[in-house]
C-alpha cells in the first residue's frame, strides 16, 4: 500500500477548493437557456469543474451541460460511479459572515455548499487524481460524475443516466458515514387556489426542501395590532408587528434546517398561520395550519411515529399570497409503509385549495451483503474504527436516479447535520479523514472483481 500525506494533499488543494466555494451555484430562471440550462452561475460551477479537469489531463464529456464526467480509464464494462452535485440552495440575511467568501475559522471551512457538497465532491476529485498516479492501469474504471440540478429536480442526472451504459455500482458523498443504504420516498406537492380574506400579501419561505426561516404578512386589517403583539408575547415568538401605510405588517423569524429533520427547525410560515387563523379565525390560515403545522404527518393522518428511519416528515417549505392568489409547496418524506398516492389523496380531501403531485421518487433499498456496499463499509471501519450500522436517509440523492446506490459520507455518523442551514461548515479534519476513506474506497473498487 502506498503511504500517501492526506493532510498535505487537503492543504495542497484548499486554494482551487476556495475558488469553487466562491461560485454562487443557485438555480437561476432568468439566466437558465439551452448553454446554461440550471442558470448562469450555476454553469459557472460546471466550468470550474469541467477547466480543471481538463487541464489535469482526464478523459471529460458533457451530457447537455448539465452533467460532467471525470475519469482517466475507459472500461464502460466494469465502471463504477460516483455522483457529486455542485448546485447549492439559496442562501437568507441570517448568515453571519459571507457565503459565498469561504472562511477558515476554529478548524471549520464555512461557506456554502461546504458541507452539501462542494467539499465532499472536491475530495474525490483529489482522490481520482491520487487513484491516476498510483494506479494507472486499474481494471475498473472510477468515474466522477459532477451534476448541476440535485437541489431541485435531479434532470442533470436523469439526462446523464439516460446517456451512459449503467455502472455495476455507484455512490454519492452526499450525506453521513457510514453510509444511507437506502432513502425515505420523497414528493412535492403544489397547492394553489383562490383566497379573499384579511391577507393582503404573505411571503414564507425559500425553498420548498428547506423549513422556513422567516415569513412576512401584510393584513388588511389595522385594528388587531394590539392583540398580536399580546399574542406574539404569551407564545414566546421571535415575531414583529407595526402598521405601515395603512397595513398591518408582521414578520415572524423561524430556524432554518432540511425537511427531513424538519423538527429541528422552527417553521416561519407555518407560525404565521398560526397567529393569523387566532386572531382573526381566517379559513385559509387554519386549514393550512392544521395541515402542516406537526412535523410528522399527522395533519394527513400519515403519523407512523417518530422513529427516523420509519417516520414521516412534511414540510410547508413555500407559501405566498399575493392579488387574490395563493400559490404553496410542499415537501414531504415518507416510508415504504405508506403510498404517495394515499398520502396525496388524503391531502386533497382535507385541504380547502387545489393540489397536485408534482414530483414523486418511491423509497429505495439495496443489500447489505452487496460485495461493493461490503467493501465501502470495510475501508470506513478500518479507518476510522466506526462500527455504526448504515442506516435509511429521509435525504434524497443521487442513489434515486442509480438505484444501486448508496450515499457514502462525507459527514460524520453524530457529527452535526448543516445542509441548509446558515453558516453551514465542515470541520478540516473531517475533511483529512473522508479524504483518505474516498481514496482507500476507490483503490479497492478499482480492483473489485464481481
Amino acid at each position: 500500500m502506498v503511504s500517501i500525506d492526506f493532510k498535505k494533499e487537503f492543504e495542497d488543494n484548499l486554494g482551487t477548493l476556495a475558488k469553487l466555494l466562491q461560485i454562487p451555484s443557485i438555480y437561476d430562471e432568468k439566466t437558465a437557456n439551452n448553454s446554461m440550462p440550471y442558470g448562469l452561475n450555476v454553469y459557472k460551477a460546471f466550468d470550474f469543474m469541467k477547466t480543471l479537469a481538463e487541464e489535469d489531463g482526464f478523459i471529460v464529456k458533457e451530457y447537455n451541460n448539465e452533467a460532467l464526467s471525470v475519469s482517466y480509464l475507459k472500461n464502460d464494462e466494469n465502471r463504477i460511479d460516483i455522483a457529486s452535485h455542485l448546485d447549492v440552495v439559496s442562501v437568507d440575511d441570517s448568515w453571519t459572515c459571507d457565503p459565498f467568501g469561504p472562511t477558515i475559522k476554529d478548524g471549520k471551512i464555512v461557506a456554502r455548499g461546504a458541507c452539501d457538497m462542494k467539499v465532499a465532491l472536491f475530495l474525490t476529485y483529489i482522490a481520482l487524481k491520487l487513484l491516476r498516479k498510483n494506479h494507472p492501469d486499474a481494471p475498473n474504471e472510477i468515474r466522477l460524475v459532477f451534476g448541476t440540478d440535485e437541489e431541485r429536480t435531479m434532470h442533470d442526472m436523469h439526462t446523464y443516466y439516460s446517456m451512459v451504459n449503467e455502472p455495476k455500482f455507484a455512490f454519492s458523498p452526499d450525506g453521513k458515514f457510514p453510509m444511507a443504504i437506502g432513502e425515505k420516498g420523497a414528493l412535492m406537492w403544489t397547492l394553489n387556489g383562490d383566497y379573499d380574506g384579511v391577507i393582503e400579501e404573505l411571503n414564507g419561505g425559500i425553498q420548498c426542501n428547506i423549513v422556513a426561516p422567516h415569513c412576512k404578512v401584510v393584513l388588511k386589517d389595522t385594528e388587531r395590532v394590539d392583540e398580536i403583539k399580546k399574542y406574539i408575547s404569551k407564545n414566546k415568538l421571535d415575531a414583529e408587528v407595526e402598521i405601515i401605510n395603512n397595513r398591518t405588517v408582521l414578520e415572524v423569524n423561524g430556524i432554518a434546517v432540511h425537511c427531513s429533520r424538519n423538527w429541528q427547525g422552527i417553521n416561519a410560515t407555518v407560525k404565521a398561520l398560526e397567529i393569523i387563523k387566532d386572531v382573526y379565525r381566517d379559513e385559509l390560515a387554519d386549514n393550512l395550519f392544521n395541515l402542516f403545522n406537526e412535523n410528522f404527518g399527522k395533519g394527513l393522518d400519515g403519523y407512523s411515529g417518530k422513529n427516523f428511519e420509519k417516520c414521516m416528515t412534511v414540510n410547508l417549505g413555500v407559501l405566498k399570497i399575493e392579488k387574490g392568489k395563493v400559490s404553496a409547496q410542499v415537501d414531504a418524506r415518507y416510508p415504504s409503509t405508506i403510498t404517495s398516492e394515499k398520502l396525496t389523496d388524503n391531502l386533497k380531501k382535507k385541504c380547502i385549495i387545489n393540489v397536485s403531485l408534482d414530483y414523486d421518487d418511491p423509497p429505495t433499498l439495496c443489500d447489505r451483503k452487496d460485495p461493493y456496499i461490503r467493501t465501502l463499509l470495510s475501508v470506513y471501519r478500518k479507518i476510522t474504527h466506526d462500527y455504526s450500522k448504515p442506516r435509511i436517509s429521509g435525504g434524497v440523492s443521487y442513489s434515486k436516479v442509480f438505484k444501486h446506490c448508496v450515499t457514502f459520507g462525507m459527514s460524520r455518523v453524530n457529527g452535526p447535520t448543516m445542509a441548509h442551514q446558515k453558516d453551514e461548515y465542515v470541520e478540516i479534519q473531517e475533511c483529512i479523514t473522508a479524504l483518505e476513506v474516498y481514496y482507500r474506497a476507490m483503490e479497492k473498487l478499482a480492483y473489485l472483481e464481481v
